[in-house]
């Protein structure tokens, strides 16, 4: 996974980072000047984008996990947004569970905040 870095000198209200290249999962970590955060970071927490859970795709398996536990979490199936308890279940702060398991073709990623 790749760390993208950027460090800010002044206080603005948005950054945009062309990943249009990028071909597997990054990480982006977003900080706060002048705020200690959790592990001795600075800031809000670090943000896991585009995660491909594990888990088998099968059209029989429902259940998926993600690399990290997570205090929250969007989840897409086929690039779409799926609704949390229509769609899944979410469980042990890192297990997702599926009410229709995905078929073989289907493609799931995962958006969360690191717990």
């Amino acid at each position: 996974m790749d760390l993208i870095e950027i460090n800010i000198i002044e206080q603005i209200s948005s950054v945009e980072i062309d990943v249009t290249e990028i071909l597997q999962p990054i990480e982006i970590e977003i900080n706060e000047i002048g705020q200690k955060g959790k592990d001795g970071l600075d800031g809000l927490g670090v943000t896991i984008f585009n995660e491909i859970p594990s888990g088998l795709l099968n059209g029989v398996n429902a259940v998926f996990t993600t690399q990290l536990l997570f205090s929250k979490v969007i989840v897409k199936l086929n690039g779409i947004t799926q609704s949390i308890l229509d769609d899944y279940q979410v469980s042990n702060n890192n297990t997702i569970t599926f009410l229709i398991s995905p078929g073989t073709t289907d493609k799931i990623l995962v958006d969360y905040t690191k717990l």
